[in-house]
């Protein structure tokens, strides 16, 4: 009977209306970025805003680009919203400046030229920027004007306290005289350039850049324009389109031989040059693009043609003799990878020579080998217990001078850090292969299991290290945290993920427990303690389960592919019911501390969001202990909250599973 009187308070608390009770508590300052930041000993301030009036005005170029003039935009925006004020914006177009001057300026204006302020993209790239008060006037510039735009963020989070947790939580102060501090900051992210695949991270670029991240969708203004918009992962036939190629009713020649296994033939000397060709045109028809990505398409098979196929049976690791007859991902494949390289250096060295013209274009452009799958593994042999590229006679497997790496971990456990050699051994072979030649490593990992969406999934003791491994030893090119497969959101924390991955991703040293901390208590608000009680409950059971079973013999070795899966011996109905419990409580506080109507329900909803992974175990692995008639409420319950916070592509066919078993 307790069963089903908790799983139903916890329903029906998450769709109460409001109750009177105390006021929330006022969020602390919130933690920033670890910019370099100088001042004098005695700090002067001067007053930026005093009753909705103002001395100073947003100074942007006259031939502003879009993003000085969303920066510019962003700034007038808050600060009206914390102060009342309105600052007017002017462009530099034939001002004369004086040191009496008031100035807020943004990106590539004459005042900072004035200033004698220069920085030196090959430091501080696309997204570093520098602050700097000079007698009166602040003057933010960045690398290129998206480090603009985040020195802009630094500006308004030294002077409101600005800092976005979410779309749809951020938070600042609200005074009504404005005092701001005379000082220089220069900062530069640990990564050039930050990705997030979660649900927001896809569909919101506009609340990426207030994270200092890129849309994932890597399309528009706050697309990730690093990356080619017609050519990411598993691209090869994107850039060689079958429709094109491998069509009898063209007037050309079509070439099935270059699409064998749901791949190309790598090997095939005509294909190499038609699609270096491709490619050349591709990168000269994306002129702000630098990083362009040779991908195998997203399967485990590929072309097996007698050239092909020489790769593998002359650099695999095998021992005996070579089986023909071993599935394709039950092969070793170094040797494909060796293929992968060649062609990727092939086509490398057609681009270098293409843009020899264009010297700063030639340096900048990166033709990244992606390892995913068969080509995972480094092109390597261990000479005298060292690891060193394969050479010979035939092949080279050296990375050409513009080739850099995206390992795509996709066999690794991610509870485990990446180079642990017990957990993660092949990934820790593999990495230390790839960085014996000493290639720049592009890090994609995963934060969530695509097939088991709707579960818990504990990467938060090893992205850290991850990123950390990434920024040190892969030279700090990229990292992308790929979090959620299809269109909607999956749960597990992902909001509070988003918001750790992006401020890691800046800075890899933060504290990540002070950033959990900071994001319940302004996320989550009055329910703040109550969640991260249930976040605590939530990693000690399922560690306290999972080493256990380690203990027991039960696991062993390597987690396996994208990462662990809780299946239902993880679970007991008890448990489950006191994670139920502490969301249940959580809920009711909201309920209870005096919000509007819209704050209410906006927490609410945050709570109900987290509780479907609780609910989710109970409906999947406790049905027995539930009766048949609460047990269909609790699914269609399940159904209706998942779809109305657009949480698990697959919620209706997990649904219709619960309802067809019970009933079968």
């Amino acid at each position: 009977m307790r069963s089903k009187v908790i799983i139903t308070i916890l329903i029906v608390a998450l769709c109460l209306g409001v109750l009177v009770g105390c006021a929330p508590t006022q969020p602390e300052q919130p933690i920033y970025y670890d910019a370099e930041y100088s001042q004098p000993e005695q700090a002067q301030k001067v007053v930026l805003c005093d009753n909705g009036e103002s001395e100073y005005k947003v100074l942007i170029p006259a031939d502003f680009d879009e993003i000085e003039k969303y920066a510019s935009d962003e700034l007038r925006l808050f600060i009206k919203k914390a102060t009342g004020c309105e600052l007017e914006v002017v462009t530099d177009e034939g001002l004369i400046y004086s040191e009496n001057d008031k100035y807020i300026s943004i990106g590539e204006t004459s005042l900072k030229e004035h200033k004698n302020i220069t920085l030196d993209f090959n430091e501080y790239g696309r997204d570093g920027f520098v602050i700097k008060c000079v007698d009166n006037s602040y003057v933010i510039c960045g690398g290129r004007s998206y480090g603009s735009l985040y020195g802009v963020y630094e500006f308004l989070h030294r002077a409101i306290g600005w800092e976005t947790y979410a779309a749809d939580e951020i938070y600042y102060d609200s005074v009504i005289t404005l005092e701001i501090e005379k000082y220089d900051i220069s900062d530069i992210p640990a990564f050039a350039s930050r990705t997030g695949g979660y649900f927001e991270g896809r569909n919101d670029p506009y609340s990426c850049a207030r994270l200092r991240t890129f849309s994932a969708n890597f399309d528009g203004v706050f697309g990730n324009d690093d990356w080619c918009l017609s050519g990411w992962v598993h691209n090869l036939y994107r850039v060689m389109p079958a429709e094109k190629y491998n069509n009898p009713k063209n007037a050309e020649p079509d070439h099935p031989e270059w699409y064998q296994g749901g791949q190309l033939c790598l090997s095939n000397a005509e294909l190499r040059d038609e699609f270096a060709s491709r490619f050349i045109e591709i990168i000269n028809n994306n002129p702000s693009v630098t990083n362009f990505l040779i991908s195998n398409m997203d399967n485990l098979t590929y072309c097996q043609c007698d050239n092909c196929m020489w790769y593998n049976r002359e650099y695999d690791n095998y021992e005996g003799e070579f089986d023909e007859n071993l599935e394709c991902s039950k092969r070793d494949n170094t040797g494909r990878s060796v293929l992968q390289m060649e062609f990727t250096n092939y086509v490398a060295k057609k681009v270098w020579d293409a843009l020899a013209d264009d010297p700063k274009r030639q340096s900048e452009v990166k033709i990244v080998y992606c390892a995913y799958y068969h080509s995972e593994k480094a092109p390597v042999k261990q000479v005298n217990g060292e690891y060193v590229a394969i050479k010979d006679e035939r092949v080279d497997c050296t990375p050409f001078r513009n080739v850099a790496v995206m390992y795509a971990c996709i066999n690794s456990g991610f509870y485990y850090e990446l180079m642990d050699g017990l957990h993660n051994a092949d990934t820790k072979q593999i990495l230390d292969g790839w960085r014996a030649l000493g290639v720049d490593m592009y890090g994609y990992v995963y934060g969530n299991n695509f097939n088991r969406t709707a579960e818990w999934f504990d990467d938060f003791s090893s992205v850290q290290k991850n990123m950390q491994y990434f920024a040190e030893e892969g030279g700090g090119r990229w990292f992308f945290t790929e979090n959620a497969s299809g269109s909607k959101q999956a749960v597990s924390f992902q909001i509070l993920r988003q918001y750790v991955y992006s401020k890691l991703q800046w800075n890899p040293y933060l504290d990540i427990n002070d950033l959990i901390d900071e994001f319940m208590l302004n996320y989550y608000k009055a329910g703040s303690e109550k969640m991260r009680e249930y976040y605590d409950y939530l990693r000690l059971y399922y560690d306290t389960k999972f080493h256990k079973k380690e203990v027991d013999g039960e696991i062993t070795g390597v987690l396996g592919h994208i990462g662990f899966e809780y299946g239902a011996g993880y679970h007991d109905f008890n448990s489950l019911l006191q994670m139920n419990d502490i969301l249940t409580d959580a809920a009711i506080i909201v309920e209870n501390a005096g919000y509007d109507e819209f704050t209410t329900t906006k927490l609410i909803n945050r709570i109900k969001a987290e509780s479907l992974t609780v609910r989710y175990y109970l409906l999947s692995c406790c049905q027995k202990s539930i009766d048949n008639q609460t047990y269909v409420k609790l699914v269609e319950d399940f159904r209706r909250d998942a779809n109305e916070l657009e949480i698990f592509s697959d919620a209706n066919k997990m649904c219709d599973a619960w309802i067809s078993a019970i009933e079968g």
